[in-house]
């Protein structure tokens, strides 16, 4: 099944994002986390349903940021979804690493657009 995880060999799903924010002695910082996406079993791919390629979004908090490295989490737009591409693989070396930053604490969970999967 692809979902959200807390390890890269897809054991632990994640339901909802924990991230603690931080304090730097004068402001409230993000707080800081990487998920993983991804299906354990080989053999399957992911497409989206419609002509948009997959997406990865965060409900619940506004201003969160999402990125593919720690780099680009940066330079990442607050609130505007993580665009993945056309297709992805499944089995845990396909795991992809998500960085995630909320703005503050609360409750908020991670959704794609409408995909569907496929076996190889």
């Amino acid at each position: 099944m692809w979902s959200f995880f807390a390890d890269p060999a897809l054991t632990n799903q994640v339901a909802n994002l924990i991230v603690p924010t931080q304090f730097d002695g004068v402001d409230q910082q993000p707080g800081v986390s990487v998920i993983y996406f991804g299906n354990r079993e080989a053999g399957r791919r992911l497409l989206p349903a419609d002509d948009a390629d997959i997406q990865i979004f965060v409900d619940g908090l506004a201003g969160a940021r999402l990125a593919l490295s720690e780099d680009a989490l940066g330079s990442a737009v607050p609130g505007q979804p993580l665009v993945l591409g056309a297709e992805l693989a499944s089995g845990s070396g396909n795991a992809l690493q998500i960085w995630v930053a909320l703005p503050d604490t609360g409750d908020a969970f991670l959704t794609t657009n409408q995909l569907l999967e496929l076996m190889e």
